[in-house]
C-alpha cells in the first residue's frame, strides 16, 4: 500500500500556491517584491540622511534622467525614478522598479552630463531589461529548492548539507549571469543616450579615467571569475564596437550631430557630421558647417514632460533663528506655511522674543505634528545644534579631496594643452594673478613630471594625503579649486561667445532642463552665487561647478579626449 506522508504533501501544496500567488501569478509577484525592495532601499536612504539636499542637482539628475527613460518604455514603461546619495562614493545603484541612485563620489568624478547621462541609462536598464527581477526570481527559486530539499529530508544533516550546495550553485549562477546584465546594460544605456542627442564616446572616456587613476586594479586588466561587472576595457572595447557599428547609419549619426549642435556643441555637432560624407558626397557635413555656427536661442523645453516638480529633497542644514525670522525665512522649512509663519510673527509681536524653542508650541495653528517636523531646524539665537546631517565616515573626506584635486587638475591641463594648440602661452592666456594657482602648483608640477607614467597619481596621492584627510583640510582644497573653476570657466565662455555667440546659453539651457530658478543668461560668477543661496553647502554645488566647466569646455574645445590625457 502506497504511504502517503501528509505533512511533505501540505508544505509542498503550500510552496505550490506561494509560487501561484500574487498580481499576476509568478511574475506579478516578482516585481511586487521587486517594488517593495526598490521602496524599502528609497525610505532607508531617507531615513538615514543619505538623500542628497540640492535642489538644483536633483533637479539636473532627474531632468537628464528622464530624458533617458523615454527611450525605455519599449521594454518596460514604468515611472523611473532619479535620485541621489550624498555618500561619497565612486557608485551607482539601481535598486529596480525604476528607482536610481547616483552617488557623489560618481558624480564628482565625471566631468561632462553626458558621461552622468550614460551612467544612468546603463542604470535604468538593468530594471527595463528585468535584470533585477532576474535576480529576485533566481534568489527565490535557489531558496524554495533549498526549503525542499530540507522537507524532503526530514532537515536532517545530509539534507542541510545538500542545502547548503545548492545555496552555493545559486549564487555562483548569479555571480556568472551579473557580467552578462551589465555588459546588456551598457548595450541599452549606450543605444538610449544616442536617440537622446548624448555623445556616447564620453562614457569610455569616464571608463578610462578609471583606469587612470587606478591602474593597479585587476580588474582593469584581466578578467577574475565571479567578478560582478566586466573588464574594464573589455567594456570599453565594447561600447566603442557597438558606437561604431550605430554611427555607420546615416540617419543615426544625422540625428546626433543634429542634437548636439541644438545643445550648443557645435564642434562636437561637426565632427559627427564629416563621419557622414561617404553617405551623401558630404552634403550634410557642408549643411552643418554653415547651419550649426548660427546664433539661435535654446528651444523652450515643456517642463510638464518631467516629474521633478515634487522631487523629495531634503533640508539638512536649515537653521532658523525664531527671534529674528521674517516671514520668508520662517516658510524655507517646508512644513511653516505663509499661515503659520504669520502666526509666528503675530506671536512674537505681542509677547517678546522666545525664551526656548519648545515655547512655539504656544503659536495658534502650529500642530504637535509642525513641532515635531521643525525642532531640529529652529533655534532661539543663530545656532541649531541637532541638525540632522548626516556625518561622514573618513574614507569619504579621502574620496571627496581626491575627486576634487583630480577634477581640477583635469582643468587646468585641457586648458593648458587647448592654448597650446591654438598657440598661446599660459601666461599670456591666465589674465588674472597667479596667486589664484598658488594652491594647486605643487600638485600640477606633480603631474606635468609624470607624464606618461601609470603611477604618479596614486604616488601624488599617498604623498599630498599622508592621512585621511580631515574636513578643514576638504574645506581648504574647495577654497582652492572654486575660484580657479570659475576663472577657467569665464575664460572659456568668453572665447566660446566670440566664436558662437549663443552656444553658451543652450548649453547651460541642456544642463539644466530649464531657466527655472537659475538666470542661465548671467555670467559664470553670477550663476555660482546663485547655486549658493540656498542651505545645501558647498560640496554638493562643486558637483555642478565642475559638470558645467566641463560642457562648456566643450563648446569650445569640442570632443575633451583631444585635450585630456586619458586613453
Amino acid at each position: 500500500m502506497l504511504e502517503v506522508d501528509v505533512r511533505k504533501i501540505t508544505i509542498f501544496s503550500f510552496l505550490f500556491a506561494l509560487v501561484s500567488c500574487g498580481n499576476g501569478g509568478y511574475t506579478g509577484m516578482i516585481q511586487e517584491m521587486e517594488a517593495d525592495n526598490a521602496h524599502g532601499a528609497w525610505t532607508s536612504h531617507k531615513q538615514f540622511n543619505y538623500m542628497s539636499d540640492n535642489p538644483h542637482l536633483v533637479a539636473y539628475i532627474k531632468y537628464h534622467g528622464s530624458k533617458l527613460a523615454e527611450h525605455s518604455v519599449d521594454l518596460r514603461n514604468l515611472d523611473y525614478q532619479f535620485d541621489i546619495s550624498n555618500e561619497e562614493v565612486l557608485n551607482a545603484v539601481n535598486y529596480g522598479a525604476g528607482v536610481t541612485f547616483m552617488y557623489n563620489g560618481l558624480l564628482r568624478g565625471a566631468e561632462t552630463t553626458d558621461e552622468v547621462a550614460m551612467v544612468l541609462g546603463h542604470e535604468a536598464a538593468h530594471t527595463a531589461d528585468g535584470h533585477v527581477t532576474a535576480n529576485i526570481s533566481r534568489q527565490f527559486s535557489t531558496q524554495l529548492i533549498q526549503l525542499a530539499v530540507l522537507i524532503e529530508g526530514d532537515f536532517d544533516q545530509q539534507a542541510s548539507d545538500m542545502a547548503d550546495l545548492v545555496g552555493a550553485l545559486g549564487f555562483y549562477a548569479q555571480m556568472e549571469h551579473s557580467p552578462v546584465a551589465e555588459a546588456r546594460a551598457d548595450w541599452l544605456g549606450t543605444d538610449w543616450a544616442l536617440k537622446a542627442g548624448y555623445n556616447p564616446h564620453y562614457f569610455t572616456d569616464f571608463h578610462s579615467r578609471l583606469i587612470d587613476r587606478n591602474p593597479n586594479l585587476p580588474e582593469a586588466q584581466m578578467k577574475i571569475s565571479l567578478r560582478s561587472h566586466p573588464p574594464t576595457l573589455d567594456r570599453i572595447n565594447d561600447i566603442k564596437q557597438q558606437v561604431n557599428e550605430i554611427l555607420s547609419d546615416f540617419d543615426s549619426t544625422k540625428n546626433l550631430s543634429l542634437v548636439l549642435a541644438e545643445r550648443g556643441f557645435v564642434k562636437e555637432a561637426i565632427h559627427t557630421a564629416y563621419k557622414t560624407r561617404h553617405f551623401d558626397q558630404g552634403d550634410f557635413y557642408r549643411y552643418m558647417l554653415t547651419e550649426s555656427s548660427k546664433p539661435s536661442f535654446p528651444k523652450k523645453l515643456n517642463m510638464q514632460n518631467y516629474s521633478w516638480n515634487n522631487a523629495y529633497v531634503p533640508i539638512y542644514r536649515l537653521c532658523i533663528n525664531i527671534n529674528t525670522a521674517d516671514e520668508a525665512r520662517l516658510e524655507k522649512h517646508n512644513q511653516i506655511s505663509p499661515g503659520i509663519a504669520a502666526s509666528i510673527i503675530g506671536y512674537r509681536s505681542k509677547n517678546g522674543f522666545f525664551s526656548e524653542i519648545k515655547e512655539i508650541k504656544r503659536v495658534p495653528g502650529l500642530t504637535n505634528d509642525i513641532y515635531l517636523s521643525i525642532q531640529r531646524h529652529i533655534s532661539t539665537n543663530d545656532e541649531c545644534t541637532d541638525l540632522p546631517i548626516r556625518e561622514k565616515d573618513s574614507y569619504e573626506w579621502n574620496e571627496e579631496y581626491e575627486n576634487i584635486l583630480y577634477g581640477t587638475l583635469n582643468a587646468i591641463e585641457r586648458w593648458l594643452n587647448y592654448l597650446k594648440d591654438t598657440n598661446r602661452s599660459w601666461e599670456d592666456a591666465k589674465r588674472v594673478d597667479s596667486d589664484l594657482y598658488e594652491c594647486i602648483y605643487p600638485a600640477t608640477t606633480w603631474r606635468e613630471f609624470g607624464k606618461g607614467n601609470q603611477f604618479v597619481w596614486p604616488k601624488l596621492m599617498h604623498d599630498v594625503l599622508l592621512e585621511e584627510p580631515e574636513e578643514y583640510r576638504v574645506s581648504d582644497i574647495y577654497a582652492c579649486s572654486v575660484p580657479i573653476l570659475l576663472h577657467l570657466t569665464d575664460l572659456i565662455m568668453s572665447e566660446l561667445e566670440e566664436e558662437y555667440p549663443t552656444a553658451s546659453l543652450k548649453i547651460l539651457s541642456s544642463f539644466f532642463g530649464t531657466e527655472g530658478p537659475v538666470d542661465i543668461s548671467d555670467n559664470i560668477f553670477e550663476i555660482w552665487e546663485e547655486l549658493n543661496t540656498g542651505e545645501w553647502g558647498i560640496d554638493s554645488n562643486w558637483i555642478l561647478l565642475h559638470l558645467i566647466h566641463g560642457d562648456i569646455s566643450r563648446g569650445l574645445m569640442g570632443p575633451l579626449s583631444r585635450y585630456q590625457n586619458i586613453g
